[in-house]
């Protein structure tokens, strides 16, 4: 629809349009009124493939996300070494410690 010069006036493109006087159908507009050619208006999308859908993204999300967890998260190989001081009697001492995840 776009809008003609006049306030609250719009003129529709020519085109396909539902049938104001028979559900069901579209009626062609030719830029003026409606002609004589009719078509059956396509059948929704079944539920079951919006839902597939939204579930293929959930579980590619899902996936995106565990890949990205096993990318980022150090090895149990990688070893990293920590300072550790333990008191002894009055004194502390620094030990290092290989912590494995």
């Amino acid at each position: 629809m776009k809008k003609r010069g006049k306030k609250n006036e719009f003129v529709l493109k020519p085109g396909w349009y539902r049938d104001p006087s028979r559900p069901g159908l579209l009626a062609y507009w030719d830029g003026e009124d409606f002609d004589d050619s009719v078509a059956p208006r396509p059948a929704p999308e079944p539920l079951w493939k919006r839902a597939r859908v939204i579930a293929l993204g959930i579980l590619m999300a899902v996936a995106a996300l565990y890949l990205f967890q096993q990318v980022t998260r150090p090895s149990d190989l990688d070893c990293s070494i920590q300072r550790v001081e333990v008191l002894q009697g009055d004194r502390f001492s620094i030990d290092s410690a290989c912590v494995g995840r």
